[in-house]
Parts: C-alpha cells; structure tokens; sequence
C-alpha cells in the first residue's frame, strides 16, 4: 500500500494557470486529502505584463510570469505540504519547488483508465501514464518512481486525476467574474 493508500492526511497538491484575454493569468493552487476532499485553496488575482517586461522578458516572459510572479507566489502561501504538486500547465516546467515533487499532466489522448510505469524499459524514468494522461515527474526529490507511482495510481482509483484541474479552472473563472465582470 502506497503512504496515500494507508495515511489519509497525505496531501496532493494541484497547480493550474489560465489565460483571460483582457486581464492575463490567473492561477490556482488546489490542496486535496486522498479521497479528493479540499484542504486549501489559493488563487492569485490576475497577471498582465505590461510592454516593458514582454521586451526585457522577451522568449523568457512566459516563465517570468507563471514562475516566479504566479506558482512561486501561491507555493509560498501554503500552510499544508503536500507530497506532490501536479500542473497541467506545461509553463511551469522551470518551476523549481524546494524538497518537492513537480509532476506535469499533459492533456487527455484517450479514455481508457490504465496507468503504466515504464520501469522494465527504464529504470529510473519519471514518467508514467495514467487514464490517457502522460504525467512526467519534472522534479523529484526524496521519492522513487515507483512511491510516485503508488501515490496516483492510488489517488485516481477514488478521483480521476484531472478532476482536480477542472475545480480549480471552474473556480478561477468564478473568482475572475466576480472580481473583475470583462473576464466573461
């Protein structure tokens, strides 16, 4: 049984960035226990670089925002630490997360459930597929592949791995409405 499997107060944290045209970036970090339950939330308000750091920033404008200006600010606020973070915002890979884990999970190809560790073709791969989602370990400090891969095919078995992204994309455009009504 993976550490999720037998402590519930594990946590997984989930980090997701979205774009509104008129206001930027907005990101949420969403904590959930293992039965998907959420333990703490946080969002930032929007990010819109102005003219200057798009030319000083130039090809680096993207990480410069969602980085440093939105995951390292909502990494910084959190009170619970998870085992993981996972982003579905593939921005993030220069994200570095101190004595953390970073996993990246890419957008769905198919719908057939089945999560596949390719440990007998490699070794020491970080990466792993899971309901039709490659996920990819970007950073992985203090656990092996295989606990990587205990702890979510034990977290999808009760909630499917990108549900989480779609609470927090649902709560981000509510909290974008409401604040700032152009975002609609």
């Amino acid at each position: 049984m993976s550490n999720l499997q037998t402590n519930p107060h594990h946590l997984l944290a989930f980090l997701s960035i979205r774009e509104y045209e008129q206001l930027g970036a907005c990101g949420g970090l969403l904590i959930v226990n293992a039965n998907g339950r959420p333990m703490e939330f946080h969002c930032t308000s929007p990010v819109l670089p102005s003219r200057t750091q798009a030319i000083l920033f130039g090809q680096t404008l993207s990480e410069f925002v969602y980085c440093e200006q939105i995951a390292e600010s909502l990494i910084k606020q959190l009170k619970a630490s998870p085992l993981a973070v996972l982003t579905n915002s593939p921005e993030l890979s220069k994200l570095n997360i101190d004595g953390g884990n970073l996993i990246f999970v890419s957008s769905r190809e198919n719908t057939e459930p089945q999560l596949v560790h390719p440990a007998a073709i490699e070794p020491q791969s970080n990466q792993w597929e899971l309901d039709g989602r490659e996920l990819r370990a970007w950073q992985a400090d203090g656990m092996t592949p295989e606990e990587l891969s205990g702890i979510l095919r034990a977290f999808h078995q009760r909630v499917p791995i990108d549900e989480p992204f779609e609470r927090i994309a649902q709560a981000l455009d509510e909290a974008c409405q409401a604040s700032y009504p152009v975002a609609s």
